[in-house]
């Protein structure tokens, strides 16, 4: 008689592959892979994460990217998940409003990604935002693109004769 085992497959964060989150991952076709991202000290709380998903190949793909606050197991939280259709040679951006979920500092962070289809590059980078403002009578300075959880200062100055009322946005007065 022979005794036999039963097979236990081993935990996804055992099969992680780290990486840093401004590192460019190469994702194979038709593939399932776990990454253990290095957020670095440079990601705080609050941010948003873009993660770029690049088509390189001829075909069409679908890609699923999960995000996971811990290493997953029976009891872990799926954080945010998407699926998107990529087409040939072309891009899409995913924000992921992973760290608002968190207090404190983020250190690392699991990423499950599936791909059915072609090959593609992944790469993340936190949000940018773009901030544009208007003046009557006068000039506002400050304006630009910033990164997530950048603090940033308007200065409003009146034309001659003129003078400061108030901030707008739309409609609303802030």
């Amino acid at each position: 008689a022979y005794a036999m085992e039963e097979y236990v497959a081993p935990e996804p964060c055992t099969l992680a592959t780290p990486v840093n989150w401004d590192e460019k991952i190469a994702v194979e076709a038709n593939s399932e892979k776990w990454y253990l991202m290095n957020l670095t000290s440079a990601i705080e709380a609050r941010q948003d994460l873009v993660f770029n998903l690049v088509n390189n190949s001829a075909d069409s793909l679908v890609v699923t990217v999960e995000a996971h606050d811990a290493c997953p197991t029976d009891e872990f939280t799926l954080i945010q998940s998407s699926t998107q259709t990529v087409e040939p040679n072309a891009s899409k951006a995913k924000v992921i409003d992973y760290l608002s979920y968190l207090e404190g500092q983020v250190e690392e962070m699991y990423i499950h990604v599936i791909t059915k289809g072609g090959a593609l590059d992944l790469d993340m980078e936190t949000a940018k935002y773009t901030v544009t403002v208007t003046a009557e009578n006068g000039t506002v300075a400050g304006a630009g693109t910033f990164e997530d959880g950048d603090t940033i200062t308007l200065t409003a100055t009146p034309a001659e004769g003129y003078e400061f009322v108030n901030w707008t946005k739309g409609e609303e007065v802030v």
